[in-house]
């Protein structure tokens, strides 16, 4: 395997209960590459994160992250990949700045209180430094997690629906970051549902659905996000503004075809895996 491949999945299939819930996907991130995972809500995209970070047992296919099996008990493995979930993962008793400060100096960073002030700075959170998570906003925590992400060395960033509880200024500070990221030769994996940051961060998009998963452009996986046929109840494209309060967005749209469970671009495509029927996840 070429020493700059950091993901390699082929034919890989997730599933709870040995039941597929997407059908298999097949594909490479090498170092300074984004890969955008979309799709419509429960098509399987975190699933497949969760398989990409060792939390999920694959259900078929073969998987490599950095050249070798995927272990996340592995202290290589957790040296050198970050993730952020959709889960409220933070300290519940120490401060935003201490949260950061801890993540820091825990994976070895020399300036780790230099570095926690600056994140807090870049994700709006200095003022509220010395409070605990519990009292911020949805969309405060959502900064925190990222920030923390962002505290320790890497060389993959995995992302689940990163812009969720964003307002649209911290949106475009995320996809500055994620530039950066890949122009200093690091791989980011992200699930999204914004048409804006996909096109703005991501080399290659996977659009997952139930018979197939289809390899595509940002740009044509930008117009799949903004297609009705996905079905989306609009939650993911629920924000907040800069104080907590909530705000909506809309998404881009242009003309699709029906994939079973998904939707694919009239434009040129290519199928990924065989099909596999989908069963809602519990």
């Amino acid at each position: 395997m070429p020493s700059d491949v950091v993901i390699r999945a082929r034919s890989l299939s997730v599933g709870y209960g040995g039941e597929p819930v997407c059908a298999p996907v097949t594909f490479t991130v090498r170092a300074g590459e984004a890969l955008a995972l979309v799709g419509a809500n429960g098509s399987g995209k975190s699933t497949i994160l969760r398989a990409i970070l060792g939390l999920l047992e694959p259900s078929g296919g073969e998987l490599s992250v950095l050249g070798r099996p995927v272990d996340e008990r592995e202290a290589v493995f957790r040296a050198e990949v970050s993730s952020v979930l959709d889960d409220d993962a933070y300290f519940p008793a120490l401060t935003v700045a201490e949260h950061l400060l801890l993540t820091a100096r825990g994976h070895g960073v020399d300036d780790a209180a230099g570095l926690a002030e600056e994140l807090l700075a870049e994700f709006g959170l200095s003022s509220h430094a010395n409070v605990l998570p519990v009292s911020l906003s949805s969309g405060q925590r959502r900064r925190l997690l990222l920030a923390a992400g962002f505290a320790r060395p890497r060389r993959l960033l995995v992302l689940d629906e990163p812009e969720q509880r964003l307002d649209q200024q911290m949106r475009s500070a995320l996809a500055e970051r994620l530039r950066a990221e890949r122009a200093a030769g690091g791989s980011v994996l992200l699930a999204t549902h914004d048409p804006v940051l996909l096109e703005a961060v991501a080399s290659r998009a996977v659009l997952v659905g139930d018979e197939q998963s289809v390899l595509m452009s940002p740009a044509d996986a930008a117009r799949a996000i903004g297609a009705e046929t996905l079905g989306d109840d609009g939650d993911a494209a629920r924000t907040e503004t800069a104080d907590g309060a909530p705000a909506t967005g809309g998404a881009a749209s242009g003309g699709t075809t029906r994939v079973k469970g998904a939707s694919t671009p009239a434009s040129k495509a290519a199928p990924q895996g065989g099909s596999g029927k989908r069963r809602r996840r519990p």
